[in-house]
């Protein structure tokens, strides 16, 4: 009896070894999975580089979450990992563009994931997840779901006008609607060119837009300059050098002659492009250019989702000919749909540009 109890002992110990041996082992593996996951947790900003991969690797592991309007209506769900699938038949092909597509690995490979809902909303596909969530030691086969977007756009107000644009014959548009003082963006329409080209990247010349913040450059630079008088003969001539020998004439639209305008709020409602032209000449050139800077042209604006860079203004362009037609939205001056909805929602919002936004909300 005794050595039956003795040898239960030795049992008793064997096992109390080896589980104090496993305890530590699982202790040494928490310390270092927790050690990866704050790491992971700790690197706030990704590169695009790192944003890139990190997406395809999710895209063979995730189901893609639900992608909402403002009104709570189903736009696409995660059919497969990496793919997203159209709730109704009925899809509209610019909110197709906007969103990115349907397939997340064929957005990244082509570069295009970046500016568009795909891109700002990497949520999608569990991207904020942590390593320890995507790579689970217990359930490595779990099919795993990304988190559901709610977007700002109105998919009804989106179709009604993509619809007449098409219908109207305007098959190279583009139509953003959005409220300036919060920056929600409730349409996003881009017609025409190539097809993965959005509000984000397609590209015109301003024309008379380019006039607003002509106007708004000068009025900072002096605020007298609102009533700046200027005489227009329809035909402008201005000189492009210090000793006036060369020079440039400008027409105003459809041939028109304004006469005298006495103030920039006359100017602004006839649209006359000699009056801006002289009214921006009123600014020194490096001033002109440093308060256009502030409405996004030849700069680099930095926001939460995306970074932005595409409005121009004279570029890299030192040639006088250029600042002359710059003033009138021609010549080098460029601007991308989501930059001339910027810089006119500043102008709105008296002066403090509120922050475009796409999303509502990540579940």
């Amino acid at each position: 009896m005794f050595r039956k109890k003795e040898k239960l002992q030795s049992y008793i110990n064997q096992v109390w070894r080896l589980f104090k041996v496993a305890l530590v082992m699982m202790l040494v593996l928490a310390v270092v999975l927790g050690k990866r996951y704050l790491e992971a947790d700790a690197k706030t900003t990704m590169s695009e580089q790192e944003l890139d991969s990190s997406l395809l690797s999710l895209s063979e592991v995730y189901l893609p979450g639900t992608i909402y309007d403002k009104k709570d209506n189903v736009l696409m769900f995660g059919s497969e990992p990496g793919k997203l699938s159209w709730m109704s038949d009925k899809k509209s092909n610019s909110l197709e563009r906007l969103i990115g597509g349907t397939d997340y690995i064929k957005a990244v490979e082509t570069g295009n994931v970046r500016m568009t809902i795909l891109g700002m909303a990497p949520e999608l596909l569990g991207e904020s997840d942590s390593r320890m969530d995507e790579k689970s030691l217990f359930h490595p086969n779990q099919r795993r779901i990304g988190g559901n977007v709610k977007l700002t756009i109105d998919a009804d107000l989106q179709n009604f006008i993509e619809d007449l644009l098409i219908e109207n014959g305007y098959m190279d548009s583009s139509v953003m609607v959005s409220n300036f003082q919060t920056g929600e963006v409730e349409a996003a329409v881009c017609l025409g060119g190539d097809s993965s080209e959005t509000v984000f990247s397609r590209k015109f010349h301003p024309a008379s837009t380019m006039k607003l913040a002509i106007a708004a450059s000068a009025l900072e630079y002096d605020a007298k300059l609102a009533n700046f008088s200027y005489t227009c003969k329809g035909n402008n001539t201005f000189t492009l050098d210090a000793e006036g020998k060369e020079t440039v004439s400008v027409h105003c639209s459809g041939g028109n002659v304004h006469g005298t305008l006495t103030t920039m709020e006359s100017a602004m409602a006839q649209s006359c492009n000699g009056y801006f032209i002289a009214l921006a000449q009123q600014v020194p050139e490096e001033i002109l250019r440093k308060n256009l800077k502030k409405f996004g042209f030849d700069n680099v604006m930095h926001f939460d989702s995306f970074k932005f860079d595409d409005n121009t203004f004279m570029g890299e362009s030192e040639n006088a000919y250029d600042l002359v037609y710059g003033c009138i939205g021609q010549g080098q001056a460029s601007v991308t749909t989501i930059g001339l909805n910027m810089y006119t929602n500043a102008i709105l919002n008296k002066g403090v540009l509120a922050e475009p936004n796409f999303i509502l909300g990540i579940e």
